[in-house]
């Protein structure tokens, strides 16, 4: 049997690393919410419906998609050989023809319409209908692919399972593996995807009962940790729907393009199952947990919501929101373990966190700079925002400071402390962090997340420390 001279390729999970069907999915969510609730409906017509109902309302970019670049120049390659090239999908054939268009690759484009679902065994019979025989290679990537594999004389594997290609193999169809390198395992990218790393800003829930010096009080501990379980759940879920919602951005950020839903290496349909189970998961602990915990929660779910989907585009008001998000988690700490705050305490936290807040922004916009973008991606921040956002950071650090100064000087700190003296002590490791900080920040030191910068930083640790050995000066 010859060589194979005519090549098809699948699109989604193949050619392009994510599932096309979802990506408009996700488009839809973004762009016309209430259409989604349309989506069973249009579902019970038949899969061939959906998929061109969706496509009627929403358009994928196909610039903006994650391609299997190896699987690419392969076929680069055979078109060279002078092979015909064959995009054999079971997507719509609106997406199929524009990311064909957009890739200048294919010869023929065979796709889903409105009456047809191409996937299969119907894949299958479209190529031996449309090529009669003629010796065809297929390239694929899933279970679905199997049948098209075993009726072709080429079976070409992207990415596929191990134990998928055991099958292909055990089953004597040729076959040609194109992976892509450096693929991480399943594991990490859960991990990636699901944002752990970002969990340590739910230790913030702790600070009241660290402030309260209630250390000892095994009960505020467990509720407290509950609580810190429940915020971790949804906020994954937050960060999922966030992800989700902005792939194209990321897809052209410098950094962000590496996130697991950007990068197509994770499924966006198991995102899509993940954000209502952890919310849900996250709000009843935190129902179980009792007093107003559920309420901050619900607060937090809602300022998170509005912020993915529009607050994030406007200026100034999505640094207030993010450093109210940071607060919102001391009063539910608070709230966990019943623990009352203080005035001094709540307005100490959010001055410091609305600095951080303007770091973050600041940090995006100074990486945006380098790569010669003027324009923050998704944000309403230009280049020349960054003294505005330098100077509103540098004031809001020295007003959290300002306020420790002035809480120095009322009377809860005697009830609190036998040597309050010590305390003041505090106040220079105080304004020579915040000002390192913003020094290393205007530098362009500080990449991403300053949140991520803090607990990498030595520097930090040390001053955490100093700060930390005057607070027991104080008891002793």
């Amino acid at each position: 049997m010859p060589d194979p001279k005519i090549i098809c390729a699948d699109l989604d999970g193949t050619l392009v690393r994510s599932d096309t069907l979802w990506e408009q999915v996700a488009l839809l969510l973004k762009t016309r919410l209430l259409l989604v609730f349309l989506l069973p409906i249009w579902l019970l017509r038949g899969k061939a419906q959906l998929k061109a109902q969706i496509a009627r309302r929403v358009s994928l970019d196909p610039a903006a998609l994650p391609y299997h670049e190896p699987l690419i120049a392969y076929l680069r390659q055979r078109r060279a050989a002078g092979d015909h090239l064959v995009l054999a999908t079971g997507a719509n054939q609106a997406v199929a023809r524009a990311v064909a268009e957009h890739l200048d690759l294919f010869d023929e484009v065979l796709a889903s319409d409105e009456a047809t679902n191409l996937t299969g065994a119907r894949k299958l019979a479209a190529l031996q209908a449309r090529y009669p025989g003629q010796p065809l290679a297929y390239a694929g990537n899933g279970p679905r692919d199997l049948p098209i594999w075993l009726g072709c004389q080429q079976a070409i594997l992207v990415d596929a399972p191990r134990r998928l290609a055991a099958r292909v193999e055990a089953a004597g169809a040729p076959g040609l593996t194109i992976d892509r390198p450096h693929r991480r395992g399943a594991l990490k990218v859960l991990i990636k995807a699901l944002r752990v790393q970002q969990w340590v800003k739910n230790l913030l829930l702790f600070a009241p009962m660290a402030g309260a010096h209630l250390w000892w009080n095994l009960k505020i501990w467990e509720s407290t940790g509950l609580a810190f379980a429940a915020f971790c759940l949804l906020a994954s879920s937050v960060y999922l729907l966030n992800d989700l919602l902005d792939l194209a951005n990321d897809r052209q950020h410098p950094t962000k393009r590496d996130r697991p839903l950007a990068a197509g290496e994770f499924p966006l349909a198991l995102a899509l199952a993940l954000i209502p189970l952890l919310a849900l998961a996250g709000l009843g602990l935190g129902a179980w947990v009792g007093g107003d915990l559920l309420v901050c929660m619900l607060v937090y779910l809602g300022l998170t919501l509005a912020y993915s989907w529009r607050l994030k585009r406007e200026v100034v008001l999505d640094i207030l929101i993010l450093a109210g998000l940071y607060t919102l988690r001391v009063i539910a700490g608070g709230e966990a373990g019943q623990v009352p705050l203080s005035a001094w305490f709540t307005i100490f936290t959010t001055f410091l966190f609305l600095s951080l807040a303007f770091c973050k922004r600041h940090a995006e916009l100074h990486h945006l700079a380098k790569v010669e973008k003027t324009q923050s991606l998704g944000r309403g921040y230009r280049k020349d925002d960054q003294p505005f956002l330098l100077c509103g950071g540098l004031a809001s650090g020295y007003l959290a400071a300002l306020v420790f100064t002035l809480y120095l000087s009322s009377p809860l700190v005697n009830q609190l402390y036998r040597n309050p003296t010590w305390l003041w002590l505090i106040c220079p490791a105080m304004l020579y962090w915040i000002s390192r900080f913003w020094l290393l920040a205007h530098r362009g030191e500080i990449v991403d997340d300053p949140v991520l910068f803090v607990i990498k930083d030595q520097a930090s640790y040390v001053t955490g420390l100093v700060i930390l050995a005057i607070v027991v000066m104080t008891a002793l």
